[in-house]
């Protein structure tokens, strides 16, 4: 029951973005999860942990190619990194026959976590002028103590 009403509330925090960059990522992020917890019903165990894994996968793919990389996309990412995690760690538990009282308690935590990533302006680029963001694999504008030197490099 908790984990509907977090989702619920990780839906509200979806829409109420400050800019349609943050609210996109938050779109490419939650609409996987939440679709997921529609269906789940529909699964038995087993399949539940691992369709709960590849869609945190899916979740990573999308931020990853969709959207230009900013801090709530890496902590987004991040958080479905240790999601499926814990998605695996639940899948073996089920095996051993374990309770799963701490994979729920877990899992309550980490869409606390979510929600807390979702509402937290100070973190967010509004209003930096996108000094943060890259795009993936375009390191030109990085900060120039984050540049690695190469041999070929005309700069140096």
């Amino acid at each position: 029951m908790i984990v509907s009403v977090l989702l619920c509330v990780m839906g509200i925090f979806t829409w109420c973005q400050p800019s349609a960059a943050r609210r996109k990522t938050a779109f490419l992020f939650a609409t996987p999860t939440l679709v997921f917890a529609v269906i789940s019903g529909l699964l038995n165990d087993q399949w539940y942990y691992m369709g709960a894994a590849l869609t945190d996968s899916l979740a990573i793919i999308l931020l990853s190619w969709l959207v230009i990389i900013d801090k709530l996309a890496v902590r987004l990412m991040i958080l479905s990194a240790v999601s499926m995690s814990l998605n695996v760690a639940g899948l073996v538990m089920y095996e051993m026959y374990q309770p799963s009282t701490i994979y729920d308690a877990l899992f309550v935590a980490l869409y606390i976590g979510v929600i807390i990533t979702l509402a937290d302006q100070e973190g967010s680029n509004v209003g930096m002028g996108g000094t943060d963001r890259l795009r993936p694999g375009d390191l030109r504008d990085a900060d120039p103590s984050l540049r690695v030197s190469h041999q070929s490099d005309p700069q140096i």
